[in-house]
């Protein structure tokens, strides 16, 4: 792309023109919870996690948001779903009490933690 910027002029200004016209489009979800396109972008994202995570209801009720489409960050990705419903991966989403390298895995909760590995993924 950055040979395509350097040597077609204007197409980097109308890159950067279109991907603020997404964002003043899906502006509307943001400050109006009931808006057609909030409506959309809920359903969207319902019927993606309905495909790709068809039979785990436990999963799709941690994963389905209890807040609008656009009131926190929004992952645009086709793999999110598929990758955290591995049967290698558990979602947890008990409260952690403290975070530090003192703890087993680094994190300190009422629920006992058995992995190779953690990620965090926190939210304020």
């Amino acid at each position: 792309m950055r040979t395509i910027y350097r040597y077609a002029p204007g197409v980097r200004e109308r890159y950067r023109a279109s991907l603020m016209d997404i964002h003043e489009t899906l502006y509307e979800s943001i400050v109006d919870v009931a808006s057609l396109v909030t409506d959309l972008a809920r359903q969207l994202y319902l019927d993606m996690m309905n495909k790709q995570i068809p039979n785990n209801a436990e999963l799709k009720r941690k994963l389905t948001p209890d807040y609008a489409p656009g009131c926190k960050r929004v992952i645009i990705s086709d793999d999110y779903f598929p990758a955290i419903s591995r049967d290698n991966v558990t979602l947890q989403t008990n409260p952690i009490d403290d975070i530090s390298p003192e703890f087993r895995h680094g994190v300190r909760s009422q629920h006992e933690l058995e992995a190779n590995s953690i990620i965090l993924i926190i939210e304020a």
